[in-house]
């Protein structure tokens, strides 16, 4: 393909919109190209991609629809408050939120922290009193009976020596 069909190829790639199909390196070259030759800018200047497929079957809205937008804009506008930006009361740029933001976060995680130690260090302190400081299972206990409630079945498991202790389980009687 010579020169002069590759950039045809380009420039009709770049009429129809399918910049998305070219390579910087191909863009670089395009723009290189229209700023050393005016007929070629010419060309391009008043051309407007034209809609993709799923824009041409949507339904556009009317000229009185847009209207109606641009003067509920303006209406938003004029009623916000004085200390508003100028930029976000007429609609030209959004409001930037200030770099407080993360900070405020960082606040909340750290007063969180703050919190959790504050309630480990009160447990410790006003808790209940476990005799020994310490959980332990009851190795002398001699369980007998178990009684337990509603439809469930309660098993005594032991090894039978001094050194295990009793695991007791509770569950429920289903398909019985």
């Amino acid at each position: 393909m010579n020169a002069r069909n590759e950039l045809e190829r380009l420039l009709t790639l770049v009429e129809y919109g399918r910049l998305d199909q070219l390579a910087p390196a191909q863009i670089a070259e395009i723009e290189r190209l229209l700023n050393h030759d005016p007929a070629l800018a010419e060309r391009l200047a008043g051309r407007i991609p034209p809609l993709d497929r799923a824009a041409r079957l949507a339904p556009q809205p009317s000229d009185d629809e847009w209207q109606r937008v641009w003067n509920n804009i303006a209406n938003a506008a004029a009623k916000a408050p004085a200390g508003t930006p100028a930029g976000a009361r007429t609609g030209a740029a959004a409001a930037v939120p200030p770099p407080t933001h993360s900070l405020v976060n960082l606040w909340r995680s750290a007063a969180a922290l703050a919190a959790c130690i504050i309630l480990v260090i009160t447990w410790r302190a006003l808790g209940p009193s476990l005799p020994g400081g310490q959980v332990r299972p009851a190795l002398n206990a001699q369980i007998d009976s178990l009684q337990v409630f509603g439809d469930r079945t309660g098993i005594i498991v032991s090894a039978g020596d001094g050194e295990a202790f009793p695991v007791i389980w509770v569950m429920d009687n289903e398909g019985v």
